[in-house]
């Protein structure tokens, strides 16, 4: 979420359920684990994968970003390459 804060949605979801002490209570409990970058975070996630013991090392693993203004998605593909890892990146015009 690039627009909205933990505390902003509890406040939109507390307004409207306005006196509800035990929605209040619920939303509150919850950390809708907001991000500022979303191209840093899909980068972290990808990273986070390549590095994780339990993924196979030969996994291709890819990191997505939809543009919801213009329907198009941009990916960040990482592939093994000789026991190292590079960064392809292009655009898609559609969504696949």
């Amino acid at each position: 979420m690039l627009k909205c804060t933990s505390p902003d949605l509890r406040a939109i979801v507390k307004k409207a359920h306005p006196g509800d002490n035990a929605v209040a209570k619920l939303v509150d409990d919850i950390d809708f684990l907001e991000f500022g970058n979303l191209e840093e975070s899909v980068k972290d996630d990808v990273k986070y994968l390549q590095e994780n013991p339990l993924v196979v090392e030969e996994t291709k693993i890819t990191g997505w970003i939809y543009h919801v203004e213009t329907g198009k998605v941009r990916l960040h593909c990482f592939l093994p390459v000789s026991g190292k890892r590079i960064l392809l990146r292009f655009q898609a015009t559609q969504i696949l």
